[in-house]
């Protein structure tokens, strides 16, 4: 569907965003097609929530206390050296969202 947008139409739902990855559990694989698919239809926000719950539940898996904070458990992932260097922007991009309060929407997130 064709939806016109300033001077150029866009697409919904739009091609995922970003590559597709092989040989994630099933759980992860699921939370990572719906982040893609978020992006596609510029649903920013739901994509990063869907981003944390997927960092939260790794960062349990390896080994951090179940009911801590989103910093905790991306601490934890570092400290563990499962957050690599390149990795390290982004992530701390997650953290500074995830805890600001209350969580700022986006102006794309406006219904």
């Amino acid at each position: 569907m064709a939806i016109l947008h300033g001077l150029r139409p866009r697409f919904r739902p739009g091609a995922a965003f970003g590559p597709s990855v092989e040989g994630l559990p099933p759980d992860v694989q699921t939370a990572y097609a719906e982040a893609r698919s978020c992006m596609s239809v510029s649903a920013y926000t739901a994509a990063e929530l869907i981003c944390r719950k997927i960092l939260m539940h790794k960062g349990v898996e390896k080994g951090a206390a179940e009911g801590e904070t989103l910093a905790s458990y991306l601490s934890h992932l570092e400290k563990s050296g499962y957050v690599t260097p390149p990795m390290k922007a982004w992530v701390d991009l997650i953290r500074r969202h995830g805890t600001a309060h209350p969580p700022r929407p986006s102006a794309s997130d406006a219904a």
